[in-house]
């Protein structure tokens, strides 16, 4: 939601929205979480699709999945025979998108990490083989917290939108002390990743009458069956079937816009300050992806 700065402080109110999401996908296999997170259109999307803009993190082999259906987007690593399966690779990826569009804020509409259930799992392997032990030891999940906290934290400083994708399991949900379907992640990081994102969502798929799949539908809202939720409010829907991630990007811009612009009549001294800090002139100005 939009943040307004306390009117004791000295000078006009400023307002913030962010103009570029980050979002966790989750979903059991075969939801459509992959090519979700590659910006086709789980419902019209056909053979030879070209999704320009996109650069595609490849840590569990999404791209294979991709290509099987004709679809191309820009990969990372570029190699298809390598994964995203390191910190060094991630700082790669994150350095490369960062120069890119410094270059050219236009060249990448999003970035998608796919998924950070199995770089988790790499993680662990990784600090396990260092080891050599079976087992891991408690500051070795210190280690892989700290990492994957660090990454979900600085995705508002990449500039673009950013979807990372997980797994689903039936897990305890601490917070709510109640069992449901949640992002398979190990260790406390599983009570504290929500935390890091604009939006949590859970992607399933939908069954008719006679037991066939009839469509796929992205929740939102929160629901006591699995974990999804926004801070953005009634900027976005409580569920959309057959989603299309650039459609419901537009849509939360059109959204973003029209209410920054009724904050600016109602308050015209407000500041809107935009995702870098800047202060932009009118509430109309956001960013379009």
């Amino acid at each position: 939601m939009a943040q307004i700065t306390p009117s004791n402080q000295a000078g006009p109110a400023k307002v913030y929205l962010p103009e570029r999401l980050s979002i966790l996908l989750h979903g059991f296999s075969d939801a459509g979480k992959t090519l979700f997170a590659s910006g086709v259109n789980l419902a019209t999307h056909k053979f030879g699709d070209s999704i320009p803009g996109v650069l595609f993190g490849d840590v569990d082999g999404g791209t294979s999945t991709l290509v099987a259906k004709g679809i191309v987007v820009e990969r990372f690593p570029a190699d298809p025979l390598q994964r995203l399966d390191s910190v060094d690779k991630l700082r790669e990826l994150r350095q490369y998108a960062v120069s890119r569009l410094k270059e050219d804020p236009r060249s990448l509409w999003l970035i998608a990490l796919d998924t950070l259930t199995r770089y988790q799992e790499e993680s662990v392997d990784t600090l396990m083989r260092e080891s050599k032990g079976d087992a891991m030891e408690q500051r070795d999940w210190g280690k892989v917290l700290t990492q994957l906290v660090r990454i979900c934290k600085n995705l508002p400083d990449w500039g673009c939108n950013v979807i990372v994708t997980a797994h689903t399991m039936p897990l305890m949900d601490h917070l709510e002390r109640i069992e449901r379907l949640m992002p398979a992640f190990q260790g406390q990081f599983r009570d504290k990743v929500a935390s890091y994102f604009d939006v949590v969502a859970y992607l399933r798929v939908m069954y008719n009458d006679e037991g066939y799949v009839s469509h796929r539908r992205l929740f939102l809202a929160p629901h006591r069956a699995f974990l999804a939720r926004t801070r953005l409010g009634d900027l976005l829907p409580p569920f959309i079937d057959n989603p299309a991630l650039p459609k419901l990007l537009d849509a939360y811009q059109t959204k973003r816009t029209e209410l920054l612009r009724l904050i600016k009549e109602r308050y015209p001294e407000t500041e809107i300050v935009s995702t870098h800090g800047d202060v932009t002139e009118e509430a109309g100005n956001a960013s379009q992806t």
